[in-house]
């Protein structure tokens, strides 16, 4: 969380953990627990993996873009692969090749982590590392959630970023991202 959302919510900004309950501010709030309040703390159980995320958010088919935007740009939110190529509709995207025309997505992917090489470069992950900075989460959902591939902790809460994006790392690790 930023700052301005520590304040908001009336957490501690400087404390990564404000009620030392072993669950981050960021994520208590993203999964809808009080993180001013130790005895409110995430249930680790399948209706959490499945119902932690905001409707708007949904993913149904898992790869890696909300359902409300695939209707948007046309490809089908319960489909990984809308153009049947192979390569999941996110990671085309990330690619720059069209999720909807199975010829755009041949590209080099040496780590064969679904993201090409060259966006791989542009934005300074290792093309031969599935996972650049080692935070158990693969560099194509960090691209994906606007976070840093070369940070472990992108938001410096202490907190690496594998573990803070909780549902959405527990959904895609070695699911979609991973061949």
């Amino acid at each position: 969380m930023s700052d301005a959302q520590e304040s908001e919510r009336g957490t501690d900004a400087t404390n990564p953990d404000s009620d030392n309950d072993g669950f981050s501010d960021g994520f208590e709030a993203a999964v809808g627990t009080d993180p001013l309040d130790p005895a409110s703390q995430p249930a680790f159980n399948d209706s959490f993996k499945a119902d932690s995320a905001p409707a708007a958010l949904a993913d149904t088919d898992g790869d890696g873009l909300p359902d409300l935007y695939e209707e948007e740009i046309g490809t089908s939110p319960v489909n990984t692969d809308s153009d049947g190529d192979d390569i999941a509709d996110g990671v085309e995207l990330l690619n720059q090749t069209n999720p909807l025309d199975r010829a755009s997505g041949a590209v080099t992917d040496s780590d064969r982590d679904g993201v090409s090489d060259d966006v791989e470069q542009r934005h300074g992950s290792n093309p031969a590392l599935p996972d650049t900075d080692l935070d158990s989460l693969s560099d194509p959902l960090e691209l994906l959630y606007s976070l840093d591939p070369q940070n472990p902790d992108t938001d410096g809460d202490g907190l690496i970023d594998g573990w803070e994006n909780g549902s959405r790392q527990y959904k895609y690790t070695n699911r979609q991202f991973h061949f």
